[in-house]
């Protein structure tokens, strides 16, 4: 807001948006390259998830999407902090599951905030992992008004149950990211 009023920044600066994708893991981090060609980079299986992870957080809606890994890691040295759990998928170039969840906050007041936005959401994730379609967009709608923003991961996944309401049941449903989708 700060930058928004300041003349030495371009207009946009106030309305700039980011998202941010967060997995755990061993990466190679560091100076690679040669005396033509040397540049300070990652690389590694944890670095091209952590792509994806943020990639999803654009399907999704998401700010501050993370992995399952790394919430669990974070909330090992922060236990305070609030996630919420999006959606388990396939990305890309992966042959397991991804537990996707987004930081909703950190402490007593954002867990109170965000209460029962949380339980909501569980709860018409819970139906959309058992296959009832038509119970899971009814209840992703009602935690979609829970949400500050007009397009959340709430109506993401109503729109897919909609979507899906003539699909057969799939118990745990594993929702396939194409590269086209993220």
């Amino acid at each position: 807001e700060r930058w928004s009023n300041d003349p030495r920044w371009p207009r946009p600066a106030g309305r700039m948006r980011t998202r941010v994708g967060i997995h755990t893991g061993p990466a190679i981090v560091g100076n690679i390259g040669s005396e033509l060609r040397f540049n300070y980079t990652m690389m590694g299986d944890t670095v091209n998830l952590a792509q994806r992870v943020e990639a999803s957080a654009s399907h999704y809606k998401a700010t501050i999407l993370a992995s399952e890994e790394t919430r669990d890691a974070a909330l090992l040295s922060q236990p305070d902090l609030v996630f919420l759990p999006i959606d388990r998928v396939l990305v890309p170039g992966r042959q397991n599951p991804v537990e996707l969840f987004e930081l909703l906050g950190c402490g007593e007041n954002d867990r109170l905030a965000h209460g029962e936005k949380i339980l909501r959401y569980v709860a018409a994730l819970h139906l959309y992992r058992q296959g009832n379609w038509t119970a899971a967009a009814t209840a992703f709608d009602t935690a979609a008004g829970l949400f500050e923003r007009q397009t959340s991961p709430a109506t993401i996944m109503r729109d897919r149950c909609r979507e899906m309401v003539d699909s057969p049941a799939v118990e745990n449903l594993i929702f396939p990211l194409s590269k086209e989708s993220i």
